[in-house]
């Protein structure tokens, strides 16, 4: 019998291929073997991987994080297995949110609270419609937009903390990676009870903003060990240095669209 991944000959009764290393599998094709399959690369539930990561980022995610750049991989979900079971909540909010609670995206709140000034505004204007989910088209995108922020996040990150010579931005990519996906997964289960209450969702993102960046500061003070005024300036610094990166963004378009928006019909 020979390996299924890499065709080398496998020694009687071996459980691993002694060349490539994947695992010989002689089950069946089954929906049971598909549902062990996933819980096995993905949750872990044998090892309650995924309840003690999330326990864990909670209350030590200096072990978590440093953990995982150190090479430890039995103690806690993979930084690629805990992307995924984060999408994948973010996506079943997302979807449960559109087809189900359409309504909690009514941003007319907003426009009420913002009085004459937002009869000017023609974004604001635009919110103002029958269906709340037209404006909403990031959420087709959620899934790229959340991977593409990490990288971003991460430089901030790198920006911000820059003396901390042991963390490559690489490192900063793992802090931020398993900080995002924590709160994608914590903060899916209390939207999820409380749509069905009539809260709207728009409402419900400006305290999860904040969640996210209290949650962020606690992470990066327990990973670097920061007093409460060092993590207090650190956040003060990361919020100036992404200031500074949004405002160099827009005058880089600005710049690009000047110099070549001729060639694109500008």
């Amino acid at each position: 019998m020979n390996c299924k991944n890499c065709n080398e000959p496998l020694e009687h009764g071996a459980q691993f291929c002694n060349h490539c290393g994947a695992r010989v599998i002689l089950e069946p094709f089954t929906f049971k073997y598909v549902t062990q399959d996933f819980e096995e690369r993905f949750l872990n539930l044998d090892r309650n991987l995924l309840v003690r990561t999330l326990r864990d980022m909670l209350i030590r995610p200096k072990a978590v994080i440093d953990g995982y750049i150190d090479g430890v991989r039995k103690r806690h979900m993979n930084l690629a297995n805990w992307l995924a079971v984060a999408l994948t909540a973010s996506g079943l909010m997302i979807f449960v949110v559109r087809n189900f609670y359409p309504e909690s995206l009514d941003m007319q709140w907003m426009i009420d609270a913002m009085g004459e000034s937002s009869k000017n505004n023609p974004f604001l204007q635009s919110l103002n419609q029958e269906d709340p989910t037209a404006n909403m088209w990031w959420m087709e995108y959620q899934a790229i937009l959340y991977i593409l922020m990490i990288p971003i996040y991460a430089l901030l990150s790198k920006i911000t903390f820059i003396r901390q010579k042991a963390y490559s931005y690489l490192k900063h990519i793992v802090i931020v990676g398993y900080t995002q996906s924590w709160l994608s997964l914590a903060m899916t289960i209390p939207v999820l009870i409380l749509l069905p209450l009539g809260a709207n969702y728009m409402k419900m993102s400006y305290w999860i903003l904040a969640i996210n960046f209290l949650f962020s500061a606690y992470v990066y003070k327990r990973v670097f060990q920061l007093s409460f005024l060092g993590i207090v300036w650190r956040s003060l610094l990361f919020i100036l240095v992404g200031l500074g990166l949004y405002i160099f963004i827009i005058i880089a378009t600005i710049l690009f669209m000047l110099a070549f928006g001729s060639a694109f019909g500008a």
